[in-house]
């Protein structure tokens, strides 16, 4: 993993050009590649129990993914594993599997309602040891001081708002910061 000091040192040593493509390569790069190993593992291990194993992406596309849902509601699974877009957005999927009868496992976001089980982090927590150890970089709770920009991901999602949520009360924790 990298770490942040090593990210700020690389700003200074190549132009903004330069940087904004390594950006875009490691962004790209890193998503794909965690994505491919984690479709390999769970394809593998199906495969190992005898199970078959779809996979489909929705693109961020909330319509898509109740559309994706559905569609695999029709072909007869039996269980659905889902990282919803947004945990309200995919409530009419949920609802239609409920009515089947298929359980729905949620990983990393989870629903409002109608999942059978969730698996993911403690986000709010995630948040909070990262603002932590922001106040401790910058000094401690007594000395650390300025304005800090926080950077959220998407509006209104439960995972944004659990992280930003722990962050800003460690954050407030320190009366010098912003």
């Amino acid at each position: 993993m990298l770490n942040p000091k090593t990210i700020i040192e690389l700003d200074y040593q190549f132009d903004k050009s330069q940087i904004d493509e390594l950006k875009k390569f490691l962004d790209k790069y890193f998503n794909i590649y965690d994505h491919e190993i984690e479709i390999y593992k769970a394809e593998d291990y199906a495969k190992q129990l005898g199970v078959d194993f779809v996979c489909v992406s929705a693109d961020d596309d909330v319509t898509k993914q109740n559309n994706d849902i559905n569609d695999m509601i029709s072909s007869g699974i039996d269980a659905l594993i889902l990282n919803p877009i947004n945990a309200e957005g995919v409530a009419p999927a949920i609802e239609a599997c409920q009515k089947a009868d298929i359980p729905v496992i949620t990983v990393d976001r989870n629903v409002n309602d109608g999942n059978t089980a969730y698996v993911g982090r403690d986000n709010e927590e995630m948040g909070r040891l990262v603002g932590e150890a922001l106040v401790e970089e910058l000094g401690g709770k007594d000395k650390a001081e300025g304005k800090i920009l926080e950077i959220q991901g998407t509006a209104g999602d439960t995972v944004m708002m659990a992280r930003r949520d722990g962050f800003e009360a460690a954050i407030a924790e320190a009366p010098g910061l912003e």
